[in-house]
C-alpha cells in the first residue's frame, strides 16, 4: 500500500497499532506509566455541574449563593409507608435498607449519612424539591461524567507504505492528536515517544528523524477519568535508495555495442525499493526501469553517451541520479588484404613468389 494520505487513528482501546486497523500487544516492558488522575467535580463557565459517576454526594442548604456561605447538611431521608391500621401512608424517617454485606439491615438515612448518594448511570442527574403545600416541583440538574474521552491521532504531511502490517512514512511526517468528550469536556492530552514520560501535547509534532517510533496517547476529560493510552509503532524512512550499474555482452571496457546490454539493481534497507529510473543524454522523461529487460542499446546513435539512473523507495525517497558515461561503436570492421613478396597476373591467374 503506497499513499501520501493522512492516517487517521482513532478509539480508546489499549495496544500499540502498527496500521490503521490492527492492534497487537505492546513488546516494550520499559514504558513510562501515565500519571494518575483524581476524579473531580467541575463547573463550566455556564455554571453547569459535572459530577465524576463513582464519587458519593450530600446535599446542602445555604442561605447565600455566595462560595463562602454557611450549608447545612440534609441528613435524614424522608419516605412514605403503607399504614397497616388505616390502609394509608404514613411518613417516616429511614426505612431499613438490606444490607449485602452480612451485617445488620441498616436505615436508608443511615446509610446516606456514612456513605452519601450514589449515581448508577452517567448523563443528566436532577435533584428533585417539592413545595409540600401547593406540590410544585423544581428540579435542578447536573450532569453526571463516567466515561474517559476518545482520542484521535493524525499522521500526517508525509508518504506512507505499508507492507506485512508495519508502516513506513518519508519526509515531512506531522502528528496532530485530538480528544472528544460527550459530557463534562476535554481537559487535557498527553503524548509520550519511545516509552518516554507523557507530555502534555499543545501543538503539532514534527517526527523528522530516521528511526522505528512508539508514539503513545491518551486523553483525561474535566472531572478527571483517562483514557486506556494508545500506542502506534512506525518507522520513518529518510534515506534514500543506493542503484548499481553493470554492463553485458559484446565490449570492450567502456566501449559498447548494440548488442550490449546495461542492467541496473537496487536497494533500500528499510521501506524498500519502489521503482528504477534512467534516461540518456539530454532525454526529458525517464523510463522505468525493466529488470528482466535490461536496458538495450540499439536505438542510440554511433558515438559518446551519458547514462542516468536513479531509484526511488517506497515513501519516495528519491535517489540523486548517477552517470555512467560509454562509447556505443555502431560501425562494422573493414577487412583489407595486402600481397608482399613478387606479384605476376595473367588474365585468369595471380602469381605470388
Amino acid at each position: 500500500m503506497i499513499g501520501s494520505s493522512v492516517l487517521l487513528l482513532t478509539g480508546i482501546a489499549a495496544g500499540p497499532l502498527w496500521a490503521q486497523d490492527q492492534t497487537t500487544v505492546s513488546a516494550t516492558d520499559a514504558q513510562v506509566p501515565p500519571p494518575a488522575h483524581k476524579h473531580q467535580v467541575y463547573v463550566d463557565d455556564l455554571g453547569s455541574v459535572f459530577w465524576p459517576v463513582d464519587l458519593p454526594f450530600w446535599i446542602r442548604l445555604s442561605p447565600s449563593a455566595q462560595e463562602d456561605a454557611p450549608s447545612f447538611l440534609l441528613n435524614t431521608i424522608y419516605e412514605a409507608e403503607d399504614d397497616e391500621t388505616t390502609g394509608r401512608k404514613s411518613q417516616q424517617f429511614g426505612t431499613l435498607v438490606p444490607s449485602t454485606s452480612g451485617e445488620d439491615n441498616i436505615t436508608q438515612t443511615e446509610r446516606y449519612r456514612a456513605s452519601g448518594l450514589s449515581l448508577e448511570i452517567q448523563g443528566q442527574q436532577f435533584v428533585r424539591w417539592v413545595n409540600f403545600l401547593t406540590k410544585e416541583e423544581s428540579l435542578f440538574k447536573f450532569v453526571a461524567d463516567g466515561a474517559p474521552p476518545i482520542s484521535t491521532l493524525k499522521l500526517r504531511e508525509a508518504p506512507v507504505f505499508i507492507k506485512g502490517g508495519h508502516t513506513f512514512f518519508g519526509k515531512g511526517l506531522t502528528a496532530a492528536l485530538t480528544a472528544q468528550d460527550a459530557l463534562s469536556g476535554v481537559r487535557d492530552v498527553f503524548f509520550s515517544i519511545d516509552g518516554g514520560a507523557f507530555v502534555r501535547y499543545e501543538s503539532e509534532l514534527n517526527l523528522g528523524q530516521e528511526k522505528h517510533y512508539s508514539l503513545r496517547r491518551y486523553a483525561v476529560d474535566h472531572v478527571g477519568y483517562a483514557s486506556t493510552p494508545q500506542e502506534v509503532l512506525f518507522t520513518v524512512d529518510l534515506t534514500m535508495p543506493t542503484t548499481v550499474h553493470a554492463t553485458h555482452q559484446n565490449l570492450l571496457g567502456d566501449t559498447l555495442s548494440t548488442s550490449s546490454v546495461i542492467r541496473l539493481s537496487s536497494e533500500d534497507a528499510l521501506s524498500g525499493v519502489q521503482t528504477v529510473h534512467y534516461y540518456f543524454d539530454g532525454e526529458d522523461e525517464s523510463h522505468v526501469y525493466d529488470d528482466k529487460a535490461g536496458i538495450a542499446l540499439s536505438e542510440l546513435p554511433d558515438g559518446k553517451h551519458v547514462l542516468y539512473y536513479y531509484g526511488v523507495d517506497q515513501v519516495e525517497n528519491r535517489e540523486q541520479a548517477r552517470e555512467y558515461a560509454f562509447y556505443l561503436d555502431r560501425t562494422p570492421p573493414r577487412v583489407a588484404h595486402t600481397l608482399i613478396g613478387n606479384y605476376y597476373a595473367t588474365e585468369i591467374r595471380q602469381f605470388i613468389s
